[in-house]
């Protein structure tokens, strides 16, 4: 159990690993480069200084993938894949590693507008 939720977890259900994975992962992406406090290599945002679209969503992609692979070390034989926009102009990815033995799928969703992160687990067989 991560120390914060000694806190802030107290008279709930415990909560698994990948839970605490996928809270951990949303706060990492969420945190916007030169803001946090560790560091300037904690979280994302050099995607904003490609010119195009192109060229902004891929510098993004390769940043998300680096912040899970930099602060999540509990998950393994990482596979980030772009799978498209939705009608409230989210950008979907869907995340695959492997924690515990198993494979698992996060789904995130990276909110253009505003630039937040939601990160959801997806159950798998």
């Amino acid at each position: 159990m991560a120390f914060i939720h000694r806190f802030t977890d107290q008279g709930r259900p415990r909560r698994d690993e990948l839970d605490d994975i996928t809270q951990n992962l949303a706060s990492v992406l969420n945190t916007k480069r030169q803001f946090g406090s560790l560091g300037s290599e904690l979280g994302i945002g050099n995607y904003l200084a490609s010119q195009g679209a192109r060229d902004s969503v891929a510098a993004l992609t390769a940043e998300i993938e680096k912040c899970v692979r930099l602060y999540e070390p509990r998950l393994s034989d990482i596979e980030l894949e772009l799978i498209g926009k939705n009608a409230e102009l989210d950008l979907l990815y869907s995340l695959h590693g492997v924690h515990g033995g198993r494979r698992h799928k996060l789904m995130l969703r990276f909110n253009t507008t505003y630039g937040n992160v939601r990160v959801e687990r997806v159950q798998t067989p």
